[in-house]
């Protein structure tokens, strides 16, 4: 068949036997040229029809009642989704690689909201500070991700998140005073004794930027106080702005979903 859709060849509304016979008369002559041609009717059959049918061993015509397409004659097979857990990264990724404009996010095979490049647009406009990622639930194993990064002294990549992202930059009176217990601390190409200062501080975590060498006594202090600590080939930079992408996609995507049953009508 040329067209997978049918075409339906409908004769008068309330039809009698001659525009019964003509649409079933059509039906077959496109169907034996080869189109996808279905005979149908748009009301009901008198007697007189309905004997002629019988006495020929010929079925009805299919009843239409209106022709207002439904949601399913337009319903994609939408094969791309993402997980509510995964990442803002990702969600980029996938949407740039697929060129999508919109993305369905589901839970368990479920959906439970979608989202667009509009979310994301947003995101990044009311972007102006590091995001908190002990709200959003973020584990360092997602960090390690997003960054690209090594895990040069290991720990619990499980773990969530607690405290705040630093960025190690300025005087070394001035990174003592901003970091706290707990935080995560990028840091570039600095010298071992400010890298040491912050590892005795207590963070959880310290990402080395730029591939950044790590000492020996650096890892061995790191190791005593089971610290985490990751090296990233992005410059400090571009490791701030990827871990602000590693909150989950569920933080950003619409729940309030407009929902249409198949059978209702696009108009």
């Amino acid at each position: 068949m040329k067209n997978q859709k049918p075409i339906y060849t409908i004769g008068h509304r309330n039809p009698d036997t001659d525009s019964i016979a003509s649409a079933i008369g059509y039906a077959h002559l496109k169907t034996i040229l080869g189109e996808n041609v279905v005979a149908a009717r748009a009301g009901k059959i008198n007697a007189e029809t309905k004997f002629v049918l019988e006495y020929f061993k010929t079925e009805q015509p299919k009843l239409i009642t209106d022709l207002y397409p439904r949601v399913k004659d337009i319903t994609l097979d939408c094969k791309i989704v993402i997980n509510a857990s995964d990442s803002l990264r990702k969600l980029g990724e996938v949407m740039r690689e697929n060129g999508l404009k919109s993305v369905p996010v589901v839970e368990n095979e479920k959906l439970i909201g979608i989202v667009t490049v509009s979310d994301l647009a947003q995101r990044y406009f009311k972007e102006l500070n590091m995001q908190n990622l002990a709200e959003a639930g973020v584990a360092f194993r997602d960090i390690i991700s997003v960054i690209d990064g090594e895990v040069v002294v290991s720990g619990d990549e499980g773990a969530k998140v607690k405290g705040n992202v630093r960025i190690a930059a300025g005087s070394v009176r001035m990174i003592q005073e901003i970091i706290q217990k707990d935080d995560i601390v990028l840091i570039g190409d600095r010298r071992d004794e400010t890298i040491l200062d912050c590892v005795r501080q207590g963070i959880a975590c310290l990402i080395v930027t730029g591939n950044g060498r790590v000492s020996a006594d650096v890892i061995e202090e790191a190791e005593s106080k089971h610290m985490l600590i990751i090296s990233s080939p992005y410059d400090t930079y571009t490791c701030a702005r990827l871990i602000n992408q590693c909150v989950p996609v569920s933080r950003i995507m619409q729940k309030n979903l407009v929902c249409f049953k198949p059978l209702g009508y696009t108009q």
